[in-house]
């Protein structure tokens, strides 16, 4: 073990006679576990001990082929190469290793070099792989190179794979390419384009507005069609509606209809409001029919209160009908003063309290104030300076009904002492 581990040249001399590329010996030094030389070698990247081996292999007709981890994954000396970066040992022992074997999740030692994004090692097995192969999760290399947005390797494959291939979830190279939006993902998508079906088109933009990916979306934009729903009917600009992003609504705004509707009944502005997009709510708001309920009943005025969105509450709330149930017989205040998120619930439980039963609003402002709900205090306080005001008034009029009564009392009295006075 020592003398892989530290390229000993006094120590290997002294095991070359008793070691071979599958003898098993120590997988780390102190550890009863044992692993084949060859393989301790390729992780250690023991490169002299490596080449020894390799070549007492060929003498004494060991096929390096057939040696795999002791893991039980059924992985090759040039997968573990591969795996631990080993650019060294991957050129040393692809000449004896079958570069087509694959592992347990049938996983080749191309498709492994792709998914790490290993691309000097995936040009020098192209000429032994093929790269057509799928693991058992349906992915090829030229996926996995989309799903890093390795722009190099994506260029380099495409010519000898099948663009048009999806993996075990339906999805091919470019949706791929689409979904990750890193690295040189939209060159991934441009160069995978003029390769790819109109349907794969189609998914790779929604997938990319999904996401937020608004350069993409931008580039399929003019090959898609904005207004066709997915699987689940979701349109773009539900989808997109999830991400701040000004830009991203700018371009799907003029070419959507902001009032359509999933198949759970949930539209772009219930999005935005779900997720407390201001600039979102905003925008879609003018465009989008705030009565809209989705299949729970809930409105996007709901969905802002009980994910304890203050501000979007405020902006919907003149738009909306507070009234509104869903089936769970909940309204907006109901949702507001379920929500755990205390600093944004005490702001709805103010902007919502004028639509709630009067005994309710009186009964949470006794229990958290005037200074968490002042709207609510100033409009008690201008209740009581109305009644106030209605007393003072009532008070007066009272005054005033009773000086004329005194008035006109005095000035019978007056009339009817005059005579008198004038006798006098």
């Amino acid at each position: 073990m020592r003398a892989i581990m530290f390229d000993d040249d006094a120590a290997l001399a002294a095991i070359r006679p008793k070691v071979k590329a599958n003898s098993l010996i120590q997988k780390e030094a102190g550890l009863k576990l044992t692993e084949f030389a060859l393989v301790v070698a390729t992780r250690k990247k023991a490169l002299k001990p490596l080449l020894w081996l390799i070549e007492t292999a060929q003498s004494d007709r060991v096929n390096v082929a057939e040696i795999a981890e002791k893991s039980g994954l059924g992985r090759t000396p040039l997968m573990t190469a591969i795996r631990f970066g080993n650019e060294e040992a991957t050129r040393a022992l692809l000449p004896v290793s079958d570069a087509k074997a694959v592992d347990q999740e049938g996983v080749s030692a191309l498709i492994m070099a792709a998914e790490r994004g290993r691309d000097a090692m995936v040009l020098d097995l192209l000429p032994e792989s093929d790269p057509l192969a799928a693991g058992k999760d349906g992915k090829t290399a030229l996926m996995h190179c989309a799903v890093r947005g390795n722009f190099d390797a994506v260029k380099l494959l495409l010519p000898m794979s099948d663009a048009k291939a999806v993996d075990c979830n339906g999805m091919s190279a470019i949706v791929l390419a689409a979904a990750t939006g890193s690295g040189w993902a939209i060159d991934c998508v441009r160069i995978l384009l003029p390769k790819s079906d109109p349907d794969a088109i189609q998914a790779a933009f929604m997938t990319a507005a999904g996401k937020g990916h608004t350069a993409i979306v931008e580039l399929l934009l003019p090959l898609c069609d904005p207004k066709k729903p997915d699987f689940d009917g979701d349109t773009a600009l539900i989808l997109a509606a999830g991400h701040e992003d000004d830009n991203l609504l700018t371009l799907l705004l003029p070419l959507s209809d902001a009032k359509a509707a999933n198949k759970r009944g949930e539209t772009a502005l219930m999005a935005a409001a779900q997720e407390g997009l201001d600039q979102s709510v905003r925008r879609l708001l003018p465009l989008s029919d705030a009565l809209a309920q989705n299949n729970d009943g809930d409105s996007a005025l709901m969905r802002a209160a009980s994910g304890g969105r203050e501000k979007n509450v405020e902006a919907l709330l003149p738009h909306s009908d507070a009234s509104q149930r869903n089936k769970e017989g909940r309204t907006a205040f109901d949702e507001a003063e379920m929500t755990k998120m205390t600093a944004p619930r005490s702001v709805m439980l103010d902007l919502l309290a004028e639509t709630a039963p009067r005994e309710r609003a009186e009964a949470i402002f006794a229990v958290l104030g005037a200074e968490a709900m002042p709207r609510w205090a100033a409009r008690l306080e201008a209740e009581d300076l109305s009644a106030t005001v209605a007393r003072a008034k009532l008070e007066g009029d009272g005054r005033n009904e009773g000086d004329e009564t005194v008035a006109a009392a005095n000035t019978a009295e007056n009339s009817r002492q005059l005579p008198t006075r004038a006798r006098l």
